[in-house]
């Protein structure tokens, strides 16, 4: 597992496990969210048949393969580049200086493993000022659109920072990301960059547990950029979902909703998912 599949396990949402600890007490909303998290990225149905691959505005998909045990593919960036020193701040500084002494207290012998930080943030704002940038986000204060917690809990957080490293301190990868949830359904948005000096790919690999199907189909944001929209199908799935990937600012973004309705059919859980993202996409 290289660092961008670990990151990728440690942030990806997974509908049936949200619901379950939305469930729970609130009392162990931050252990369910850690456990949530780590499973996600093999519990996830975004994939697909065949092997194939489709370039967008500067984002590739590509190596997409299905399997009875295990599916997955990649989208990776390209043409675009972005330097660890564009990401300045005092919180990313002592976080930097947490992994750099984390390394040499427990490992000093190991410098293949990449560090991580993780810090929970109240607002997309403050995702922002830790991380010394701007980042187009414009969710967070949509009228209709309430801010969710993965956790399940009122009280947590609904955004977040992730940063890996190298054993020196320099940011191998970089990513933020938000819950939301309107009436009908659940929404995330996630940013991730790969400064050039980290030595990582611009890329993500996805890998999840069972068998899966999907379709791709190329759009147009609302300022002509061309993104890529994948829907998910999965046998006996209790919820459907839908996502964009387009390139902005140097990063990656993520677009995606879910909506969870067990009594719902597929097609009627679909057409909320898909007229809720029409809505958003809007204003990107």
């Amino acid at each position: 597992m290289t660092g961008q599949d670990l990151w990728r396990a440690m942030s990806r949402v997974d509908p049936q496990l949200v619901e379950d600890a939305a469930a729970e007490p609130a009392g162990r909303g931050r252990v369910l969210r850690r456990t949530l998290t780590i499973a996600a990225c093999l519990c996830l149905l975004l994939t697909g048949g065949a092997w194939a691959a489709e370039a967008f505005w500067g984002v590739q998909v590509t190596d997409i393969f299905q399997g009875k045990a295990e599916s997955g593919f990649r989208v990776a960036l390209e043409g675009e580049t972005v330097s660890a020193d564009d990401f300045s701040s005092p919180e990313l500084t002592a976080a930097l200086e947490t992994i750099r002494q984390q390394y040499a207290d427990a490992r000093p012998w190991d410098s293949r493993a990449p560090g991580y930080y993780h810090a929970e943030r109240d607002t997309w704002a403050a995702c922002e000022s830790f991380l010394g940038v701007s980042l187009e986000n414009p969710l967070e204060d949509l009228e209709g659109l309430e801010n969710f917690s993965n956790s399940g809990s009122e009280r947590a957080p609904h955004c977040s920072v992730s940063l890996y490293t190298t054993p020196e301190g320099t940011l191998s990868w970089i990513a933020a990301d938000a819950t939301y949830q309107t009436a009908g359904c659940k929404v995330q948005l996630e940013v991730n960059f790969a400064p050039e000096e980290g030595g990582m790919e611009p890329e993500l690999r996805y890998l999840y547990d069972g068998e899966a199907d999907f379709t791709t189909e190329t759009i147009q944001l609302s300022d002509g950029r061309e993104a890529t929209l994948v829907t998910a199908w999965q046998p006996d799935a209790k919820y459907s979902e839908q996502e964009v990937f387009f390139a902005q600012d140097g990063g990656m973004y993520n677009l995606r909703v879910w909506r969870w309705a067990p009594a719902e059919s597929a097609e009627t859980r679909l057409e909320t998912v898909q007229e809720t993202l029409d809505a958003l996409l809007q204003l990107f």
